[in-house]
């Protein structure tokens, strides 16, 4: 089973792409940047995996489930 979430934005860029679930990263100007790692966390817990696919057209965020 996959669930997939996707936005309309301007895409992630390789370099953040790369740090994406790493604790205490963020890049905005307020928040914590534990956000997408708790994810990664519930994810794991689940027996899922998230995957990414990003681009100028936006984002998208596969979380798949193993039946």
């Amino acid at each position: 089973m996959v669930l997939g979430i996707q936005d309309q934005g301007e895409g992630i860029t390789g370099e953040v792409l790369e740090k994406l679930g790493t604790p205490f990263f963020t890049t905005k100007t307020e928040g914590t940047g534990l956000g997408l790692g708790i994810c990664y966390s519930i994810a794991s817990r689940h027996n899922a995996i998230i995957d990414i696919k990003t681009g100028e057209e936006g984002t998208t965020f596969f979380v798949r489930f193993k039946l």
